[in-house]
């Protein structure tokens, strides 16, 4: 009875770990910049996963800056397309965060 329990937890993990959205690539006038992930929902064949993170200034505390030009421009690709896109700009208001989608 305890191996089967394992062989099924074990499996579920592995299945969570399948399910994960496309890694996206973000460029800046041709040059790579970094990113990191955060909180995220995902769904693919009747299966999904949700994500939490950290707030978006403990996301980023080691992350590299990127500085770009005010006009430049972002283009992201993926290494699958997606069928549905979101995102959205976190802005701190005073230690609250808000996103603007």
């Amino acid at each position: 009875m305890l191996f089967f329990c394992f062989v099924l937890v074990s499996c579920d993990n592995q299945m969570n770990e399948e399910l994960k959205p496309p890694e996206p690539t973000f460029t800046v006038d041709g040059k790579e910049v970094s990113y990191k992930r955060g909180t995220y929902s995902w769904s693919n064949d009747n299966k999904a996963v949700n994500a939490d993170s950290p707030t978006p200034s403990n996301l980023v505390v080691d992350l590299e800056n990127n500085e770009v030009s005010p006009n430049a421009e972002l283009v992201i690709t993926f290494d699958y397309q997606p069928s549905k896109k979101e995102g959205g700009i976190w802005e701190d208001n005073n230690g609250e965060y808000t996103s603007n989608k």
